[in-house]
């Protein structure tokens, strides 16, 4: 994954028991949005029963989204099972990274799509003391359904392109972003990866859709953002989601670090350590477009140039970079993931990745311990690239 473009699916808090509801949205000390909190922008038509179906099911998401124990009266089932958690970039937007709420939703737009549903702007935003909107944080259309049981929200991403073009190369599904000219040679090229990452774990080859988008601000659109402070933050990334789909904003029928995330996520399941899912995405398929070799020429020059204890740029979301393109903590991962495997080989990485989420312990599977780790990197990056394909 583009270490910016995972954020926005990843980098989530975890809100505090609900707490009573408050009249204000400043200063305000409670945990959990209220159903009430949904402001409606007045050109909103208030009098057009479908309008108002869906702006109630709106409010059900708001107030249900963080409570396990809810029943789900606002999502489609269907996405369920297409997309397995569909609303999971949205789940915590109205938080600050300390977990207060901060960001408040107000519906901008309700506008028909076909005869009965309706598509949703929905704008988070902090406000003044006034009340007035001084920070826009996300816009996003949510595509309210309407079902026999009355309106539901969906993801827009199958609808808004539902006139995309479609191809099929091996067992990847292509589905092209009109501003894409997709390639043959490259497609084929990615059908042949996937073909040796399935002997490589040692997994069938199966269905894979892949997105195959512009840039960033492509994909983020096609998901129905808007705004995001992600859009502009680079110019290609990539995500995968639950449903194994690859949504790539590099302009290319080409992302194989997210193509080994998918092998990585059936080979190992969620609970995997991140270091080392991202370091073996990195050290197979590169990052932001350049290969592990020269990620990891970049930081040893950096290290040798600026010692630095490594400890401290572990978490692949803290965005440190070196050189703008390369991730340090990706770089990092892909190093410790060639010592492994030069030392102890494929095997005992898989060991540690299926040992569970947290880093030190699976480590220590392997022998690795959290001291050394300084004097690993800095040996391993002395020794010739380790030839894995």
């Amino acid at each position: 994954m583009h270490p910016l473009a995972v954020v926005f699916t990843l980098t989530t808090v975890t809100p505090p028991a609900a707490e009573p509801a408050s009249s204000t949205h400043v200063a305000i000390e409670r945990t959990r949005l209220t159903a009430e909190d949904l402001r409606v922008w007045p050109s909103v038509d208030a009098n057009d029963p479908k309008n108002n179906e869906a702006i109630a099911c709106l409010r059900r998401f708001f107030e249900k989204k963080l409570d396990p124990e809810a029943t789900n009266d606002y999502w489609l089932p269907e996405d369920m099972e297409t997309h397995v958690h569909p609303y999971a970039d949205l789940i915590a937007l109205e938080f600050d990274t300390e977990g207060r709420l901060k960001y408040w939703p107000t519906l901008m737009r309700c506008l028909p799509v076909g005869a009965t549903d309706r598509m949703l702007t929905v704008k988070w935003a902090a406000v003044d003391g006034s009340g007035t909107a001084n920070d826009v944080r996300y816009v996003y259309e949510f595509l309210a359904r309407d079902t026999a049981n009355g309106m539901r929200l969906s993801v827009p991403l199958d609808h808004n392109t539902r006139e995309w073009k479609r191809m099929s190369v091996g067992p990847i599904h292509y589905i092209v972003s009109p501003l894409v000219r997709i390639s043959q040679a490259e497609a084929e090229e990615q059908a042949d990866t996937v073909h040796w990452l399935s002997t490589y774990f040692g997994i069938p080859e199966f269905p894979i859709t892949y997105y195959a988008f512009l840039d960033l601000q492509d994909l983020f659109r096609a998901q129905g953002f808007h705004a995001h402070p992600l859009m502009y933050a680079h110019a290609t990334g990539g995500r995968v989601d639950h449903g194994e789909h690859v949504l790539a904003g590099n302009n290319s029928a080409l992302y194989t670090h997210e193509i080994v995330h998918l092998f990585e996520n059936r080979k190992f399941g969620s609970a995997q350590p991140d270091l080392l899912a991202e370091g073996l995405a990195t050290l197979l398929g590169g990052s932001g477009e350049l290969p592990y070799s020269w990620h990891r020429k970049v930081l040893k020059e950096h290290l040798a140039a600026r010692p630095t204890d490594l400890n401290e740029h572990l978490d692949p979301y803290a965005q440190k970079y070196i050189q703008e393109h390369t991730n340090m903590t990706y770089a990092l991962g892909a190093v410790l993931c060639e010592h492994i495997l030069r030392k102890d080989g494929k095997d005992a990485l898989f060991r540690a990745m299926s040992a569970g989420p947290e880093l030190w312990p699976a480590l220590e599977v392997v022998g690795v311990k959290q001291e050394d780790l300084d004097a690993i990197i800095t040996e391993e990056l002395e020794r010739p690239l380790l030839q894995v394909w």
